[in-house]
């Protein structure tokens, strides 16, 4: 028995390292097994950074296509409050926003490059990549980085040659805002100096050129312009600038009674009795438009309610020259000799160009052989 006894003591002897050796083979297979499940966690964290990255560029210029479409849309609403310095600032900030974020895109791209790489190698060493997978998604991130760097160079390029543009808006803007300040909305009965005129065509000339580039104008702009306009006889271009400024400013008399103006200068009398009568609602005390509204009722042959709107408007101006003068074309239509040449004697002391303008005016026809006219006109 004991030779028996000593060959299992031996046999137990040879066996305990091969239990030792497989405890450790079996930790080790753990570890393995444990490390194998880290790389494939980062595997597809790695992945998930790609994915990421891939899509960044559409979710950060889609919603910057979407934040620049909301401004120019809202833009075009009346009141949007979005002034011609915001649309500046905001074309500049957008274009240094394309660069920045394609630059970054650029950079992340080029680390992800770094990162597959070495996946590549240390995956393929311990057998978990294929080499094809990795080498096929290293050439697509390549070729993302290298588009992205394009880009950037491109956007840079357009860039400079957006910003003298954006440098002539801001100047021209400025220039706006100078004649704005120089310039009073004035109504287009008023006569204009030279100096005014040589303003306002360069004012025309600065508004078309915002317009050009899509910048809301105010209602200054529009109703200077419509005097512009009006003094170079472009009359139809006129009424739809004084239309645009009421459409922006409703409870603006002046624009009110520009309108009704022009519209006695395209014959459109009834119009422009509506407008006349509107800027009155507005001011009632507004002297020139009840002035204009009694030369209107004057064109239609409603010579009595011509001369009370005339009356009323001496009533608030008694030194009106143009009141006396309409009220004088009245009473001469009307074939009232006396009072005809009364009050043009009166227009004439105010205004002396009334003068030859009444040689001229066909409401005086039938006193152009009378002495007297003579006298009080020569």
């Amino acid at each position: 028995m004991k030779p028996q006894d000593n060959k299992g003591s031996h046999n137990y002897v040879a066996v305990f390292p091969l239990l030792e050796h497989n405890r450790k083979f079996r930790k080790l297979s753990k570890e393995f097994v444990a490390m194998t499940m880290n790389w494939k966690r980062m595997l597809l964290m790695l992945l998930s950074l790609t994915i990421l990255i891939y899509s960044l560029p559409n979710i950060v210029f889609g919603e910057e296509k979407s934040s620049v479409k909301s401004i120019y849309s809202s833009n075009t609403a009346v009141g949007s409050g979005l002034t011609e310095e915001s649309i500046v600032r905001e074309a500049q900030r957008s274009l240094d926003r394309a660069i920045n974020v394609l630059n970054i895109v650029a950079t992340l791209l080029g680390v992800l490059v770094g990162v597959l790489t070495l996946i590549f190698v240390l995956g393929s060493a311990w057998g978990f990549l294929e080499f094809r997978k990795v080498s096929k998604l290293r050439e697509q991130m390549e070729k993302y980085r290298d588009e992205a760097r394009k880009a950037v160079e491109e956007v840079r390029e357009e860039a400079e040659k957006v910003k003298p543009i954006v440098e002539r808006i801001k100047k021209t803007e400025e220039e706006v805002n100078n004649l704005r300040k120089e310039i009073t909305p004035s109504l287009i009965t008023e006569a204009l100096s030279e100096a005014l005129k040589k303003k306002l065509d360069k004012y025309g000339e600065k508004i078309r050129l915002l317009e050009l580039f899509g910048i809301p104008l105010k209602f200054e702009d529009y109703y200077n312009r419509g005097i512009e306009f009006y003094f170079k006889g472009k009359y139809e271009e006129a009424l739809e600038s004084f239309n645009k400024v009421i459409e922006l400013k409703p409870d603006f008399a002046k624009a009110w009674f520009n309108k009704s103006v022009i519209l006695g200068k395209l014959a459109r009398y009834n119009e422009a009795l509506e407008a006349c009568d509107k800027a009155i609602q507005l001011s009632p005390d507004f002297a020139e438009a009840w002035n204009n509204k009694g030369a209107i009722l004057g064109e239609l042959g409603k010579y009595k309610e011509a001369l009370e709107a005339i009356n009323k408007a001496i009533e608030l101006k008694p030194d009106y020259p143009d009141a006396w003068y309409n009220k004088a074309c009245i009473y001469s239509l009307k074939g009232d000799r006396g009072n005809a040449l009364k009050h043009l004697s009166k227009a004439i002391e105010l205004n002396p160009e009334y003068k030859e303008l009444a040689k001229k005016d066909e409401d005086f026809k039938i006193l152009w052989d009378d002495e007297e006219f003579k006298n009080i006109t020569t």
